[in-house]
């Protein structure tokens, strides 16, 4: 049991008892699913875990078989790349309990006995076996919600950031028909502070790891931001842009102060500074991208392109390339908004064998691999530490990872009809920690689910990846600038032929020496290592890949569903960090959008398979022997006799066996051979949109106009920020956009917002109700005043505001205010005000109270309201003043029973309580309150 992070374990069905593996069945070394519930140290575990069954050579789980042996392994052919090998299996049959040669087939080959049904133990299926652990991350909310939250490191966090109200890209991003023409993020980074090649020059193209003076990048993409050359390349001999470059959009960072308005500032002679952000980036997006019209063919290009965005070795760690993918994380502060996808790029366990084995965490690790390499030792951290990345360090020494992943795009997008992935049920066990608001400890929650998983042959994609040198889709882009390997990754003519082959057949070199490395490629070689597996934590594996889905848009088709709007393919190099963090600026304002995050896991399996079944029969029976049974092997198949089962270095052995202790045997080959599947594994999912925070709260100042016109008003300002939880709310809408908002930032009820609004106040909403409200929502439709605070030809917005109502005399008002910010993001309801205009005989005043919101529950009184004219008594009844002994015990002294005699007998008595008596003036309608307390004493003469 580890918090940090869940431990999941995936398992074949055919790998559990009563599955169609008969075989497995009888012997053991099966898995099982067994209820949980226990209690340890406070901590309570529940649910269901998957447990192995312990195999025994000796006492196999049959009650019909005794025991088996097995020869030596030996290989099945030398010709073939892939090492296959069988090795003779022999069963003997329990004594006790055998029931004759009839059975005995029928036990093997299936059928009826006595009326049972019997299925076969032996069948020639090849079976396929994969069961594999890994670690799963948190959600955030899931980590917020526990006790021990600090615990957890493998955390998945999808969150959307707001940094600026850009009002005019905002409203122009809402325009588009498609978010991929939306500014892209990584498209403008990856010409930050560069030299670029204006496009004769191909310096940079043909290598990627010698030093260049200028990069080439995609001409259409280079279109795209530059605006169609709207603005240039600065360091350009001929830029002349008065707009400025595309390689400068992100290189002021300061904050400008511009003088704020008159009615902002203090005094005369102090000026006011606003600091409004001027950024390059922000005139871009603010003024150029809304006025800039792109070309058809810039503008179909793009839709086309961002499709699917990679990010390859070269993005995050290439020698002299751009690492454009870990460089976002240094400007992303610098865009007005965008969602965030953030999760680990390993598991811990491999974290956590970096520090416990060698004393470094896994990146110090890969930078002193990075130092081997360039010193020109060949070295990979899977041969010098064992660490699981044997796959991602061999596409990365072959440059492979742009091929890679451009084909695992192919391959799971469907777009390869041979190499198509197939679907298939797996167990999937989870062990995790979970907690509620009112607990104190954590609990351990075992659950186990069949879930389909889609995955493929590794080594058939590949040899696609091999064999197929030429590009036959256009539908992705490779972000960062043009390298000789992504160009022969999107080659349409087969001009890099040559290099894609190299490449391609380094890979299938280095998966030929994994699959005969012992250290890495799974052994069958007995019965027991095919049974319950020579790793006690399932087979080798290991994370190539990442993709995050992006579906969005109006549901469509019978099952609603989204539409995948867009991929991100990241390659997971040994030089990630250990939380990767994707930005999606590509979106728009208070859309929802959903993202999936999938993990592309290779696994390296085993297939087996049972052949050439030989059963005996009994030719003689020797009462007087030892080993009274004298047996023959036949085919079942044919029932004619068949020499027993040996490996090829043995003498060929007759069908007859003399002298036999066991009343029957069966022998049988087993076949494996080591498969690598690659598998898609989802690791987190969310829907959420991006929004501004909630505006401020209010300070309000009621008064009265000393005038005829029954007009009072309040003062309104707007505060600062400061930490509270989410606004209480009016409507169902705005409990929709509380729901929206805690979830865009995975907080809890109740928790305290941290984030100030960024866009400014802009409207104050008044409300009004002539009785006095039991609930927030009695103030839902009824809206009296918006008060707009924006001046005229100004981005600024006033900090206060007055607010009149001309209303009746004598009667009750109610009002309620809160302020919107320019997102329309509703702040803190204020206290509620009671207001009234009270006519006394022709003098009017006013009467302000505040009410709050346990002022909502009153007591229900019966005849609470007595009309009287001068006088009032207060009597108790009867019920509340007859003497009481219930109590009394009349077998003792009179006064030692003082104490137990009381006065009155009703059900609700008054003695000791106090009552408030309020007096309404029938004219003025003005209050007095009386507090009466009733009480009574015990004296004794």
């Amino acid at each position: 049991m580890s918090i940090e992070e869940k431990e999941a374990t995936i398992i074949g069905l055919n790998l559990f008892s009563g599955s169609a593996d008969e075989f497995r069945t009888a012997m053991g070394g099966y898995f099982e699913i067994v209820d949980v519930e226990t209690t340890e140290d406070t901590t309570v575990t529940t649910g269901q875990e998957i447990q192995q069954k312990e195999f025994s050579a000796t006492e196999p789980e049959s009650p019909f078989i005794s025991g088996i042996t097995e020869e030596e392994a030996y290989a099945n052919s030398a010709e073939v790349i892939i090492p296959n090998y069988r090795y003779p299996v022999r069963a003997t049959a329990d004594s006790d309990n055998y029931k004759g040669d009839d059975f005995w087939k029928i036990y093997w080959a299936g059928g009826s006995y006595e009326g049972i049904i019997y299925s076969a133990i032996y069948n020639k299926t090849v079976w396929n076996d994969y069961w594999f652990e890994l670690g799963l991350p948190y959600s955030k909310i899931e980590a917020n919600s526990l006790v021990e939250k600090e615990s957890v490191i493998s955390i998945a966090q999808i969150s959307c950031t707001y940094n600026y109200y850009l009002p005019e890209y905002q409203t122009h991003v809402d325009a588009l028909k498609s978010e991929l023409l939306i500014p892209n993020m990584y498209a403008i980074e990856m010409f930050n502070a560069q030299d670029i090649a204006d496009g004769s020059n191909p310096q940079g193209l043909m290598s990627e790891t010698e030093s260049v003076d200028s990069r080439l990048y995609n001409k259409t993409i280079e279109d795209f931001v530059s605006l169609q050359g709207l603005y240039d390349i600065s360091n350009a001999e001929d830029a002349d842009s008065e707009e400025g470059g595309i390689d400068d959009l992100l290189k002021d960072k300061e904050t400008i102060y511009l003088p704020a308005p008159d009615f902002a500032g203090t005094d005369d002679t102090t000026p006011t500074y606003e600091g409004l952000p001027n950024y390059t980036l922000h005139g871009y997006l603010s003024q150029s991208v809304p006025l800039t019209t792109l070309s058809s063919s810039t503008t179909e290009y793009v839709k086309n392109a961002f499709q699917n965005i990679f990010f390859d070795q070269y993005s995050v760690n290439g020698g002299t390339t751009n690492p454009t993918f870990l460089d976002m994380e240094n400007n992303a502060d610098l865009f007005p908004y965008y969602v965030n996808i953030s999760f680990p790029a390993r598991n811990q366990a491999t974290s956590n064998a970096a520090l416990d084995e060698f004393g470094k965490d896994f990146n110090e690790a890969a930078l002193s691999i990075q130092e081997l390499a360039d010193a020109g030792v060949a070295a990979t951290m899977a041969h010098v530490w064992g660490f699981p990345t044997y796959f991602v360090e061999s596409i990365t020494n072959n440059n492979y990872s742009p091929k890679f992943l451009k084909v695992l795009k192919e391959v799971f997008s469907n777009e390869v009809a041979s190499v198509a992935p197939s679907a298939q049920d797996y167990a999937l066990s989870k062990d995790y920690q979970s907690s509620s608001a009112e607990s104190t400890i954590d609990d351990q929650v075992l659950t186990t689910d069949t879930v389909s998983f889609r995955s493929v042959d590794y080594l058939k994609l590949l040899n696609y990846s091999r064999n197929n040198y030429k590009s036959t889709t256009d539908n992705c882009y490779f972000m960062g600038e043009k390298l000789i390997n992504r160009e022969a990754a999107m080659d349409p003519t087969g001009t890099y032929r040559y290099l894609n082959s190299k490449n391609g057949d380094g890979i299938v070199d280095d998966i030929i020496e994994f699959l005969n490395d012992e250290s890495y490629a799974p052994s069958s070689s007995t019965v027991e290592e095919l049974l319950t597996g020579w790793r006690t934590n399932g087979k080798y594996n290991e994370t190539i890949a990442y993709r995050v889905e992006k579906m969005g848009n109006s549901p469509t088709g019978d099952a609603r569903t989204q539409n995948i709007l867009q991929n991100f393919w990241i390659f997971n190099s040994i030089h990630l960090p250990d939380d990767i963090n994707l930005f999606d600026s590509q979106v728009k304002y208070g859309q929802n959008y959903t993202y999936n995050i999938y993990a592309y896991v290779a696994v390296a399996g085993i297939k087996y398979q049972l052949s050439d079944l030989r059963l005996t029969r009994q030719i003689n029976y020797n009462e007087e022997s030892t080993y009274p049974y004298c047996l023959e092997f036949y085919n079942p198949e044919t029932d004619a006799a068949a020499n027993q089962l040996v490996t090829p270095d043995e003498a060929d052995l007759s069908p007859t066996l003399d002298n036999s202790e066991f009343p029957a045997m069966a022998d049988v080959y087993v076949n494996y051979e080591s498969n690598i599947r690659l598998f898609e594994i989802p690791i987190a999912s969310k829907t959420l949109k991006v929004l501004d925070n909630p505006a401020n709260q209010l300070l309000i100042n009621p008064f009265q106009l000393l005038d005829a016109s029954q007009t009072i008003g309040y003062t309104v300002e707007y505060e600062r920020f400061v930490e509270q939880p989410y606004p209480k709310t009016i409507s169902s809408a705005n409990i929709t956009s509380k729901q929206d908002y805690l979830n865009a930032k995975d907080l809890l009820e109740g928790e305290n917002l941290t984030e100030a609004p960024v866009s400014r106040q802009r409207y104050l909403e008044i409300y009004r109700l002539n009785e006095k409200p039991k609930t927030f929502s009695d103030f839902d439709n009824n809206l009296v005043s918006t008060i707009d605070l924006k001046e005229e030809d100004s981005k600024f917005t006033l900090p206060s505001a007055i607010f009149y109502d001309m209303i009746k005399t004598n009667q009750k008002y109610y009002y309620l205010f809160r302020a919107l910010n320019e997102n329309r993001m509703p702040g803190p309801l204020s206290e509620i005000y009671e207001a009234q205009l009270i006519n006394d005989g022709g003098y009017t005043y006013s009467n302000f109270d505040i009410l709050f919101e346990e002022d909502f529950e009153e007591e229900i009184f019966v005849d609470p309201t007595l009309t009287f004219k001068k006088l009032i008594q207060l009597q108790p009844n009867m019920s509340q003043i007859v003497f009481n002994d219930g109590a009394v015990d009349y077998t003792n002294t009179a006064a030692s029973q003082m104490g137990a005699m009381t006065l009155g007998d009703a059900d609700d008595l008054i003695w000791g309580k106090t009552f408030k008596i309020r007096l309404t003036s029938k004219k003025t309608g003005k209050k007095m309150d009386l507090n009466v307390t009733y009480k009574y004493e015990t004296e004794s003469n």
